[in-house]
């Protein structure tokens, strides 16, 4: 392989990882993490609620 075959091929395999790396930051995958993330958090987040309410709920039956 000649020196220009090399560095066409070189040049090639570096158009194709540029392009592999757009196409995984798409606009479609960072949609879905965003959905991903809101379910996360209000999975997480109505539990917390539920048990900051019945705290302070208890808290408040000691200053009655």
């Amino acid at each position: 392989m000649s020196d220009a075959e090399l560095a066409e091929e070189k040049h090639l395999a570096h158009d194709k990882s540029e392009k592999s790396v757009l196409e995984s930051n798409s606009t479609d995958t960072s949609q879905s993490s965003s959905l991903v993330v809101v379910l996360a958090w209000t999975a997480v987040g109505i539990p917390l609620a539920w048990g900051t309410y019945k705290t302070i709920v208890t808290v408040g039956k000691f200053f009655n």
